[in-house]
């Protein structure tokens, strides 16, 4: 499944899915995961990068789903 303006405007809907769920119906590709506790997904376009911020219980269960619009990306250097 793609990350479409309806499931960031939705993200609500994420709630109470498990990890395992998340990577079937997100997939795996522009993720991150920090320390087990958060998994990040960055929606690039040509004209801006949004994120969907996706918080985990110690379960692995989703229990707040927040999108994050017009992000700003910086390069370590």
């Amino acid at each position: 499944m793609k990350i479409t303006k309806q499931l960031m405007e939705n993200a609500y809907q994420l709630i109470g899915k498990t990890k395992e769920e998340i990577y079937t119906l997100l997939g795996t590709p522009d993720y991150l995961e920090l320390e087990g506790t958060q998994l990040i997904y960055i929606i690039r376009n040509w004209f801006r990068r949004n994120a969907l911020i996706l918080e985990l219980d110690t379960d692995d269960t989703v229990e707040s789903a927040e999108p994050v619009y017009d992000i700003e990306i910086s390069k370590a250097g």
